[in-house]
């Protein structure tokens, strides 16, 4: 292909195409690879493929507090559409009971922008999602993306509270 006549007018195009690629399979793998919830809501990062709920960076870090807080053998009440919590917390028997337990998990409202910005909140940001509003996007936007994948529309984030209780403390409080 190099030795025909159009080569000189197509490897341009090739060798953009090539950089564009591998920008966009960086940025995908690498740069973002989980929401941040506690980015300002002006300043949020999103990939189009977080249309489907993305687990947080901070919910592996506060199941990893629960998890140290309390000993093996402990149990845990997580609700069954926090699939990913109960994952990170696997090791913990599962209880149908929040009077039982000694990690307590509760589901918060949907919102677009968290309280997950306050670290010592017991209520963070753990699930979000992005429907990008195409009615929004204009040439400045769709640009500023694709260099910096800033969301251009509302992201919207699920809220989460983890409580933790002493091994004791159920048992005393019958």
């Amino acid at each position: 292909m190099h030795r025909l006549e159009r080569w000189n007018s197509i490897r341009y195009e090739i060798a953009a195409a090539v950089a564009l690629t591998l920008y966009v399979q960086a940025a995908t793998n690498f740069i973002y690879p989980a929401p941040d919830t506690s980015e300002a809501t002006w300043r949020r990062h999103a990939l189009l493929f977080w249309s489907e709920s993305a687990t947080s960076i901070r919910t592996i870090k506060e199941c990893e507090r629960a998890r140290n807080a309390v000993p093996s053998g402990a149990r845990a009440f997580i609700p069954d559409d926090a699939p990913q919590v109960q994952w990170y917390l696997r090791d913990f028997a599962q209880t149908d009971s929040a009077d039982d337990a000694n990690i307590v998990v509760k589901i918060g409202k949907t919102q677009s922008g968290s309280l997950a910005g306050n670290p010592d909140a017991p209520e963070f940001g753990f699930e979000e999602w992005w429907n990008p509003d195409f009615g929004k996007l204009t040439t400045i936007r769709a640009i500023r993306y694709l260099l910096t994948q800033r969301a251009w529309s509302d992201v919207e984030i699920r809220d989460l509270e983890i409580q933790v209780s002493k091994p004791g403390d159920a048992a005393e409080e019958r």
